[in-house]
């Protein structure tokens, strides 16, 4: 689950892997993060079998300039089929700092379908990256501190088993 590549520019701020045991039935899920600072890391997520997916896993790498690594996500996701969904929740000693979603439906991939969704969103992956920068703009006018940016972390891949949310 990712964005679309538009005019050679690409960016995810998460792509979204879901891995199956060759049955069908999922095992892992791959959250690939990636910042503006042209840095990504990942969590793999060993999951139960089942349509609906909760999990948490701690916040190892640098996102935004207004929030220490620290804290960490809880994740609802459902396994992909006619329709998708997830809900991100950073949390910090216990308080949701911040919230994001995405739903979804299955369309085919055809030359009619991605017509149409690249006429009803245009240029979104540069929509995408100007309201964060948007965002981060308006969080610095209200006052917000800049934190420095760290280390990446020293492996690219954070590995969780059955974590619970």
């Amino acid at each position: 689950m990712c964005l679309p590549r538009i005019a050679g520019y690409e960016f995810n701020p998460l792509t979204v892997w879901f891995i199956d045991d060759g049955a069908g039935d999922p095992r892992w899920i791959l959250y690939e993060i990636h910042n503006t600072f042209g840095e990504a890391h990942s969590h793999l997520v060993e999951v139960d079998p089942g349509d609906r997916h909760e999990h948490g896993f701690r916040k190892e790498f640098f996102v935004s300039p207004f929030f220490d690594v620290e804290g960490r996500y809880r994740v609802r996701v459902s396994q992909p089929a006619e329709r998708i969904s997830i809900a991100i929740t950073y949390e910090v000693d216990g308080e949701t700092v911040f919230t994001a979603g995405l739903a979804g439906r299955r369309l085919p991939l055809t030359a009619r379908t991605l017509l149409g969704a690249t006429i009803r969103y245009p240029l979104v992956t540069f929509k995408v990256m100007a309201a964060i920068h948007w965002e981060a703009a308006k969080l610095w006018l209200k006052g917000a501190r800049y934190r420095k940016r760290p280390q990446a972390p020293v492996e690219e891949v954070s590995v969780s088993t059955r974590m619970a949310a």
